[in-house]
């Protein structure tokens, strides 16, 4: 018999009347009938088999990389996490397009897409465990470079689904003709806006997964979630929320009621452990230079011609000057490698006393773009509680700030970078 607890959760969910209903474009028209219930691996390998055969015909096609008369002609559905691949991002994508093949299997395939390279999912050991745990073969999951979304968006062929995240990464502003579904959880950039659009569900709630289990429960596929795909959902809002730290501030109801649910379907009973844990794996950092601290967990804006990278790092600038004596250098090349205009790092670290700090270092190539930055980003920034730091082998190239709102992470942050830059537009 299930455990009370998932009973309880799961009356919880519904009473808070997310409404999160899913609906397609076709809403007069009641499908008549779902997928064929399939695994999750089952469900990965199919997708990963479809990948290999688009990537053939993209291949073997000189001029139109995907015409043909065959059965890889129809549309393909992308649903793609965010650039800076967490694990709420990579997790949302893999799950939502799971239900989505059972919701509408029609439409079809829907292919989770993580947004970085292969490569780089070496640069977070949180996700291996969670993978490993949730019975997820990494191989068989799509990556960026393993398929070619331009192609597909000059062959008319590309649809998109934006899964935590409501922007587009600017290398990636020319798909945004190609966006049909939204489903996320920070500041809404009212884009992609089009009343044919289904659904578009921006809600500010501390983890995107928590909109995907209550996608899941309020859909006629709940039966999908066993212990494993439970605990891909349950690992990342542990990280997101940090257990719903009341220090924190970062969870909502529904993130709570999220995982109670999420632990009972995983008997999972000591939550504060697990999350220990997962936060240990996702700091382990010894190995990393600075650019693979930087690419990390980054992500991008686009405001004008400028072109801004927003990072969240797991130590401290003191530390990190420590590892890293040029560090104002590693930044520059950074910047240059990048081909960017401004770079935001953000620290999370534990002080002697371990309690959790946060820091906020600004950095421009341009001392004429970081000095105006700083001017307006002094008046908008009020809310973050900075007080001004100074490390001696920065100099002046580098503006440091503690963050003294602990409450305040990048999806405060992010916005207010992008406004300052717009100002410097006018």
């Amino acid at each position: 018999m299930p455990p009370p607890a998932r009973y309880l959760a799961f009356g919880a969910l519904a009473a808070l009347g997310v409404g999160l209903a899913w609906r397609f474009r076709n809403k007069s028209k009641k499908p008549k009938g779902n997928a064929a219930a399939c695994t999750l691996t089952d469900f990965l390998t199919h997708q990963r088999d479809v990948v290999r055969s688009l990537r053939q015909h993209m291949l073997s096609s000189s001029s139109n990389a995907a015409s043909s008369s065959s059965a890889t002609d129809s549309k393909v559905h992308i649903v793609l996490g965010n650039e800076a691949a967490d694990m709420d991002s990579m997790s949302s994508a893999i799950m939502l397009a799971y239900l989505l093949h059972h919701t509408n299997p029609a439409k079809g395939p829907y292919i989770p897409m993580i947004n970085i390279a292969r490569e780089e999912l070496e640069l977070r050991g949180e996700a291996f465990s969670v993978f490993e745990r949730s019975g997820v073969d990494v191989s068989l999951v799509t990556f960026l470079d393993d398929l070619d979304l331009v192609q597909l968006h000059d062959a008319g062929r590309l649809s998109i689904t934006l899964v935590d995240h409501n922007r587009l990464s600017p290398l990636q502003e020319c798909l945004a003709d190609d966006i049909t579904a939204v489903v996320d959880h920070h500041v809404d950039e009212h884009l992609y806006r089009e009343s044919q659009m289904a659904p578009r569900i921006i809600q500010p709630v501390g983890s995107c997964s928590s909109l995907v289990l209550s996608a899941f429960l309020s859909s006629d596929n709940s039966h999908l979630l066993n212990p494993d795909t439970s605990f891909l959902l349950l690992a990342p809002i542990l990280l997101d929320t940090r257990n719903m730290c009341a220090e924190q501030k970062k969870g909502t109801p529904l993130d709570a009621q999220s995982l109670q649910f999420l632990s009972a379907m995983c008997q999972e009973s000591d939550l504060a452990a697990l999350t220990s844990h997962l936060l240990h794996l996702r700091s382990d950092i010894t190995r990393l230079s600075t650019a693979q601290l930087l690419v990390k967990d980054a992500k991008f804006a686009l405001v004008s011609d400028i072109i801004c990278c927003v990072s969240t790092v797991p130590l401290s600038v003191a530390d990190w000057i420590a590892r890293d004596c040029a560090l104002a250098q590693s930044w520059r090349t950074f910047c240059e490698t990048k081909s960017l205009h401004l770079l935001v790092a953000l620290t999370s670290y534990a002080d002697e006393e371990g309690r959790h700090r946060r820091e906020l270092a600004i950095f421009s190539p341009d001392p004429l773009l970081h000095q105006s930055f700083l001017l307006v980003f002094g008046n908008l920034s009020q809310s973050l509680d900075l007080e001004s730091k100074h490390f001696p082998s920065l100099a002046d190239s580098v503006s440091v700030f503690q963050l003294r709102d602990l409450t305040k992470s990048r999806k405060q942050v992010m916005p207010i970078v992008v406004s300052v830059l717009n100002m410097l537009q006018t």
